[in-house]
């Protein structure tokens, strides 16, 4: 089964790495109170509406048209007395630090760019403080791909002649992911040791029940039929069908453990998945 995650390493990178473009000289900004929208002064949009930068001839000097596209892909926000750089908005994804979420809106302490160092490596840098370190690591990890824990039921309704679940029949329940990661990077003078590990994984199954797991054994067509889960499993007691099927949603609790220049930390990480199961009753048909 194809895992939908990225390594953690390659996202980390990229970030400490500096990849982003500076903020071009010569251009003023605004600063709206609107969750740190920037608002782009008359300079650049009169750039845009007249096709300045790479191949138009317009006016801008080489390289600023594209260093301006570079810089708008990020907000600019006033946050405790200084301007930080924002990522954009984005719709709330499958894993989600429960800290940096209000319903669907992410908020912005999550949102802030890592600070990039001084270039120049001989002038001396003072240490970074804890706040600031932790302040890194929560936008990273605020970004990290986890493993998504797709529910898996067994026996899957897939293998049987009704293609669905039974009413009072015993399901078996778990995920098909990794139960941890380990990660170490640097960048910037920074070294950051990340380690997270899968805690437990409630099943909401659609129908109002609900199954906390901490451990989970796959289904195997070595199971004698009928036989209940060992670890996690659960029975439907009224059918989903003819009306439609249940949303049967798996959501995994990380522990993300951290360290980073003599500081450590824990921030937790939440990891949901669904998926439509259809499940119906069958009744015996007695013939004379």
């Amino acid at each position: 089964m194809l895992r939908h995650y990225i390594p953690v390493v390659a996202l980390l990178a990229v970030v400490l790495s500096g990849g982003v473009a500076a903020e071009p000289k010569g251009y003023a900004r605004s600063y709206a109170e609107d969750m740190g929208n920037a608002v782009v002064d008359a300079q650049i949009a009169e750039q845009k509406r007249s096709g300045g930068g790479r191949g138009s001839g317009g006016g801008s000097p080489a390289g600023v048209a594209d260093q301006t596209s570079e810089q708008l892909k990020y907000e600019l926000a006033e946050v405790d007395g200084r301007t930080v750089r924002l990522y954009p908005r984005r719709p709330k994804p499958p894993a989600v630090i429960p800290e940096c979420w209000e319903g669907a809106q992410e908020l912005v302490k999550c949102r802030i760019v890592p600070d990039e160092e001084p270039g120049d490596q001989a002038a001396p840098v003072a240490a970074p403080s804890r706040e600031r370190v932790e302040r890194t690591v929560r936008s990273l990890v605020s970004r990290m791909e986890l493993p998504v824990p797709t529910p898996l039921v067994g026996p899957d309704p897939s293998v049987n002649e009704w293609n669905m679940a039974v009413v009072g029949y015993p399901l078996w329940l778990w995920t098909d992911d990794p139960g941890s990661m380990s990660s170490t990077v640097t960048g910037n003078g920074i070294t950051i040791t990340i380690n997270a590990r899968r805690g437990a994984t409630t099943f909401d199954m659609g129908d109002g029940g609900k199954v906390v797991c901490t451990q989970m054994s796959a289904y195997r067509a070595s199971v004698k039929p009928a036989t209940p889960s060992p670890t996690c499993g659960y029975v439907y007691g009224w059918p989903s069908l003819p009306k439609g099927t249940y949303a049967v949603t798996a959501s995994s609790a990380w522990v993300v453990d951290w360290s980073a220049l003599g500081f450590e930390g824990t921030i937790p990480v939440t990891v949901t998945a669904s998926r439509q199961l259809p499940v119906g009753e069958l009744h015996a048909v007695v013939v004379r």
